[in-house]
């Protein structure tokens, strides 16, 4: 019971030291080209989460990869801007790895 208790507080403070939720894809470019830590890896970690709902057999690129791939196509894109985050980041994944 301690031990489920300890694992509780541990979650409600990374949950408390998460940034906002990315609604738009602008949102989500924001935190992955800002300087703050917490926002950085949040960026990655909701990058990567789309990836397996969308992959196609082309590999198994790297979060680094995923994530990178990302901003590329939100920097180019920025009339995409107001696009729910989720659908942007689709959006950027099938068209770095497009299913063949």
């Amino acid at each position: 019971m301690i031990r489920k208790t300890r694992w509780a507080v541990a979650l409600a403070f990374l949950m408390a030291a998460a940034p906002a939720k990315a609604g738009s894809t602008g949102d989500l470019y924001r935190l992955c080209t800002g300087n703050n830590p917490f926002e950085l890896g949040y960026c990655m970690g909701y990058v990567a989460g789309i990836w397996p709902g969308l992959s196609c057999d082309v590999g198994n690129p790297t979060n680094g990869a995923l994530e990178q791939a990302f901003k590329n196509w939100a920097a180019k894109h920025p009339e995409k801007w107001s696009l729910p985050a989720w659908l942007g980041v689709g959006e950027a994944l099938r068209t770095t790895w497009p299913c063949h």
